[in-house]
C-alpha cells in the first residue's frame, strides 16, 4: 500500500559530501523492475522533508513512530514477541525475531550470492526532484540456501561518491550466509543529505521504499535492520539513523558525519529511537576529518555523529572503556547496554574504510551487530 508522508517546507542548507573512488562492479543480475510498493512516499517532497519524527507513518515493515516498542509486521510490540526464549534465572523472555511480510511470500527462487538489481521510481518526489535524481536502483544479495521461512537480518551498504555500479563491500565475506545484503546506489555523484540548489533530495523515501520492498519480498527480521556506509554512504547512514531510528537496529559508518539541519529537522539529538552504532575515522583523514566544524561552529564530523548517538541512547558520556576485540576502538555502554556506541580511530590511515588489517568495517561492524540483543 502507499503511505502518505507529511511534507515540511523547510529547505536544508546545501552541504557537499566528500567523494571517494569506486571499485568496478561485478556479478550483477537483474531481478526486474518493481512498481511503487508498500510503504512508499506519496504526495510530498523527498529527503529530509519527507518524514516528521513526531508523527511517523505506517509502513509495511511496521509503524514508523518515534517511540520504543513500535509494532511491526508479525503483530507484536517489541519485547513481547511470541517465540522468545526464557531469560537467565527465570527472568523475562528474550524477544524473538519479528518476521516481515516476505516470510509468507512465495519463494523468490533467485540465484544466491549474486547481486540482483531492483529498479524503483521513488514515489512522492516533485517533478524537479525526479529530473535531478531520476530512477533509483538497489541490489540484493541472498545467502546460500536462502530459506523463505527464516527471518534474516538485513545489511544495507552505501558506497562513497563516484560509485556508478555495485561493488564489493567490506563486510561481504564476513556476513556470508547470515544476512541478506543490500547495496544502495545514488544516481547523482553523492548521496545528498542536505539539498542541491534548493531541491531536497529523496534519500529518506528512497531508503524507506527499498526497505519496504525487501521486507515484503524476502523473509527478514524487522528488528535486525543494519545500515552501513563509507564516506558519502556514511553520511547517508547517519541521516537514516536520525530520521528512521525506529526501523534501524544499528549503524556502522566510516568517514562520514551528520549536518546540523538534519539533526534539527528530525530532533534526533533529543528524541531519536535508540540504535547501536560503530563509527570509524582515519587518524589522518583530511577529506572528512573526525573533528570538523561547519561555518557556524557546529560539529558535523564523525565525532558529532557519534556524540549525537551517545546522547540519544542515554549512554554515560564519562564511562568509555576499551573494546577488547579491537584495540583501536573505544565503547560507551554504561547506561545503554543494549545500544552501545563505539568509536574506532585508524592509526596512520587517511580517508579510509577501516577495513583490511584494521578489522573495523570488515569485522567489528558485524561482530558488534551480531552480539546485540
Amino acid at each position: 500500500m502507499h503511505v502518505t508522508l507529511r511534507l515540511t517546507t523547510l529547505l536544508l542548507s546545501t552541504f557537499t559530501l566528500m567523494c571517494s573512488a569506486a571499485e568496478p562492479g561485478s556479478d550483477v543480475g537483474t531481478a526486474g523492475t518493481s512498481s511503487n510498493q508498500a510503504g512508499t512516499a506519496s504526495g510530498g517532497a523527498g529527503g529530509g522533508n519527507s518524514v516528521l519524527p513526531s508523527g511517523g507513518s505506517a509502513t509495511q515493515g511496521g509503524t514508523l513512530a518515534a517511540t520504543a516498542g513500535a509494532t511491526t509486521t508479525g503483530g507484536s510490540a517489541a519485547g513481547t514477541t511470541p517465540g522468545g526464549s526464557a531469560g537467565a534465572s527465570g527472568g523475562p523472555a528474550m524477544p524473538g525475531p519479528l518476521p516481515t511480510m516476505g516470510c509468507s511470500a512465495p519463494d523468490p527462487v533467485e540465484e544466491p550470492q549474486k547481486w540482483l538489481q531492483r529498479d524503483i521510481a521513488v514515489a512522492g518526489v516533485t517533478a524537479e526532484q525526479q529530473a535531478m535524481f531520476g530512477q533509483r536502483k538497489y541490489f540484493v544479495r541472498l545467502p546460500v540456501a536462502y530459506d523463505h521461512t527464516k527471518p534474516y537480518p538485513v545489511v544495507f551498504y552505501g558506497p562513497g561518491c563516484g560509485a556508478s555500479n555495485v561493488e564489493a563491500t567490506p563486510m561481504m565475506d564476513q556476513i556470508k550466509n547470515d544476512a541478506i545484503h543490500v547495496f544502495l546506489l545514488q544516481k547523482s555523484n553523492c548521496f545528498s543529505t542536505g539539498s542541491t540548489n534548493g531541491v531536497v533530495s529523496p534519500e529518506v523515501p528512497y531508503f524507506t521504499q527499498a526497505l519496504d520492498e525487501v521486507q515484503g519480498k524476502y523473509c527478514t527480521d524487522s528488528k535486525r535492520v543494519f545500515v552501513s556506509g563509507y564516506s558519502s554512504g556514511a553520511w547517508l547512514s547517519n541521516l537514516l539513523a536520525c530520521a528512521l531510528g525506529p526501523r534501524i537496529r544499528a549503524i556502522g559508518t566510516a568517514a562520514g558525519g551528520l549536518n546540523k539541519a538534519t539533526v534539527e529537522l528530525f530532533k534526533c539529538d533529543t528524541m531519536g529511537a535508540p540504535a547501536a552504532g560503530i563509527f570509524y575515522s582515519g587518524e589522518n583523514d583530511t577529506e572528512n576529518p573526525a573533528d570538523r566544524l561547519d561555518a557556524n561552529g557546529y560539529q558535523i564530523g564523525v565525532i558529532g555523529a557519534r556524540d549525537r548517538l551517545i546522547k540519544s541512547n542515554g549512554c554515560d558520556t564519562t564511562a568509555s572503556e576499551p573494546y577488547a576485540p579491537n584495540p583501536i576502538c573505544t565503547q560507551w555502554k554504561t547506561g545503554c547496554p543494549n545500544n552501545p556506541v563505539l568509536y574506532c580511530i585508524g592509526p596512520g590511515d587517511g580517508h579510509g574504510k577501516g577495513d583490511g588489517k584494521l578489522n573495523v568495517s570488515n569485522k567489528a561492524f558485524w561482530d558488534v551487530w551480531s552480539a546485540l540483543p
